[in-house]
């Protein structure tokens, strides 16, 4: 299996994420003006009905990823509503972290070593040495925890950060907008937290493989996410989880289903509103743009102009 990790950053809010020091990323080389997609599209039953905007998230960007393409200003701009994955300002609840830290630890008296397969521990111990990081640290974590902290360990370091992310960008940018989010958070580490031992462990010894080719996998997936390119992140997704059918099942096509309802309900209303998702749960055969489509609901993906230079073919 490889980019699960990336996957998982396309389709679940990072909740749980560790926030590492962030090193300035150098800017983007730019070029020509050129027009290209953005990962919005605008939603509505027709003229003079109510406009959703859906908009595909990354839950960690850098620095010289913003600012957002004019397409995101445009729908947050127009927005008097805003719907995330999870309530905006929840991640920063006390409650919240408290309840983070609870689903991702291990019971009092065990720790992660131990249960670990002995594949897996040795190669956690490797990685450990080479990224001159304590195994202590990881001691309580439950390990699909850990793999997420060896996955953002790589990516930090590559100058991603969940600080950076979308998501906290736009909720510290709110203003007078109504909030809500889709799932609570409970149901959203719940997914992870229900894998069974053996996944868990599958899913850390994956991660620690892939962290040698982070750069490529998040480089890919951010000039796809730049270009609007959602054949790319579909085909990034699905390799992703090639390994985990059953996760990517509860992750996307799972929560896609639930969250529909909420977006038609959205799109009967009188109040404009940005719906923002993992980019994850908008590319693809069976996504949330697909299901609009599928009802006969007008959906286009917004376009825009950029000097960023296009990434090679």
């Amino acid at each position: 299996m490889r980019l699960l990790i990336s996957g998982i950053v396309l389709t679940i809010a990072a909740t749980a994420a560790f926030v590492f020091l962030q090193r300035p990323p150098a800017d983007p080389p730019l070029g020509p003006e050129r027009t290209t997609k953005a990962m919005v599209w605008k939603a509505s039953r027709g003229p003079d009905k109510t406009t959703v905007w859906l908009c595909g998230s990354i839950h960690i960007l850098r620095e010289s990823d913003y600012p957002l393409p004019a397409p995101w200003r445009k729908a947050w701009d127009q927005s008097r509503r805003v719907v995330m994955e999870l309530k905006p300002g929840t991640t920063e609840d006390p409650e919240t972290q408290k309840l983070s830290l609870a689903l991702s630890s291990l019971p009092t008296g065990q720790s992660l070593l131990p249960s670990l397969s002995p594949d897996t521990s040795r190669d956690f111990l490797a990685w450990c040495t080479d990224s001159n990081i304590s195994p202590d640290s990881f001691q309580h974590m439950k390990p699909w925890m850990a793999s997420l902290r060896v996955g953002m360990t790589s990516l930090d370091r590559l100058g991603f950060n969940v600080a950076r992310g979308i998501e906290r960008h736009l909720g510290a940018r709110l203003g007078e907008r109504s909030t809500e989010g889709l799932e609570s958070v409970s149901q959203s580490l719940g997914i992870l937290d229900s894998l069974s031992a053996q996944d868990q462990d599958l899913m850390l010894r994956h991660a620690l493989a892939d962290a040698k080719s982070a750069p490529t996998r998040i480089t890919l997936l951010a000039n796809a996410w730049h270009e609007g390119d959602t054949a790319t992140l579909d085909r990034l997704l699905r390799d992703g989880f090639k390994d985990f059918p059953s996760l990517r099942q509860r992750l996307i096509d799972d929560r896609n289903k639930a969250w529909f309802p909420r977006i038609l309900q959205l799109l009967d209303g009188h109040e404009e509103s940005s719906v923002i998702v993992g980019a994850g749960h908008l590319s693809g055969p069976d996504s949330l743009i697909a299901m609009l489509e599928a009802q006969g609901v007008s959906v286009s993906q917004q376009e825009y102009t950029t000097r960023r230079l296009a990434p090679p073919p």
